[in-house]
């Protein structure tokens, strides 16, 4: 007899065997049915802890074997090395003669060391004036009056000095104010408070000028960029992902 096809109202059979079939047929099938539902609650606690849990319990990773762990670094907080190309000042202690004296005994202590401890240190930026000397020279010998004056007198040196012409800075110095406005993003007025704290007085306006000089020096290589940007086929646009194919 079908066990799943009975009913409330289905009236059950007579003789003992056949009840006691379906009574062990009954049990296999409560069995089944409560190992099902223990799987389905593991489940859900699992969906639940995971959707309701707490964070560090939502994503647990799997345990990796000891075999595949990478080796523990030495010194995972230690300092990292400072770069060999930097200068090396020393600045060494020594005992003077009275001190090398034992006091025990007073025979001359021997050196038998040394700790050597490295920091990394900055000199504040150093300004000095560029004194450029451009030597004249004239032909005695050529008469004023019958020879030009471009032909008699020879200036060495370029025509104009320094990066802008009649300005006060050297190339150097543009060279930082340049840097410093848009690669550091340095505003001109905080830009001259820095430069003030070192002694030289520049106004907000003087160091604007001097980028104006400095973007009218770099306009052929602004004119190379564009030409060279123009002759790509793509474009790819910072940030944004954007890509601009041009014609041709």
């Amino acid at each position: 007899m079908d066990i799943t096809a009975l009913t409330v109202d289905t009236p059950l059979p007579t003789d003992v065997p056949t009840l006691q079939a379906m009574v062990r047929e009954l049990l296999v099938k409560n069995r089944q049915l409560e190992a099902r539902i223990a799987e389905l609650e593991a489940k859900l606690d699992a969906a639940l802890k995971h959707r309701f849990g707490r964070r560090s319990e939502r994503r647990t990773p799997p345990p990796v074997p000891a075999a595949q762990k990478p080796p523990p670094r030495r010194d995972p907080h230690g300092r990292s090395p400072l770069p060999e190309h930097l200068e090396r000042r020393e600045v060494v202690h020594d005992l003077t003669d009275a001190e090398k004296l034992c006091p025990c005994c007073g025979q001359l202590r021997v050196c038998i060391g040394e700790q050597t401890a490295e920091q990394l240190d900055l000199e504040p930026a150093r300004f000095f004036v560029r004194r450029t000397r451009k030597r004249s020279y004239a032909c005695r010998h050529c008469d004023p009056a019958t020879v030009p004056a471009e032909q008699r007198i020879a200036t060495a040196g370029p025509l104009n000095v320094g990066p802008i012409p009649r300005g006060l800075c050297g190339p150097g110095l543009l060279a930082h104010v340049v840097t410093a406005k848009f690669a550091d993003h340095v505003p001109v007025y905080r830009l001259a408070g820095q430069l003030a704290r070192s002694g030289v007085t520049i106004a907000s306006s003087t160091l604007g000028d001097w980028l104006l000089g400095a973007s009218e020096l770099l306009t052929p290589l602004y004119e190379l960029m564009h030409t060279r940007l123009l002759r790509s086929r793509v474009i790819h646009g910072d940030d944004t992902g954007v890509k601009l194919r041009v014609p041709g």
